[in-house]
């Protein structure tokens, strides 16, 4: 999680909201998959820690994001 620039999360469970947790805590965007269950359904457009989790609803629309987030200047 604290090597890459952004979370893309796809389902999930415990593990993954720890995983999730860290990278909010870390200022590392993240990006919840709508429709795949699990944490990435929790967690999708909610506000935690005061930081947006993003929502993507398919993979190349999370990637697109992913690549916005990343360009930004």
């Amino acid at each position: 999680v604290l090597a890459g620039d952004v979370v893309i999360v796809v389902a999930g469970g415990a593990g993954t909201l720890s995983e999730v947790g860290l990278a909010l805590a870390y200022e590392k965007p993240v990006i919840a998959l709508k429709g795949s269950g699990g944490v990435a359904d929790i967690v999708a457009g909610k506000v935690i820690g005061g930081r947006r989790v993003y929502v993507a609803n398919s993979p190349d629309e999370a990637v697109r994001i992913a690549t916005t987030l990343t360009t930004r200047t």
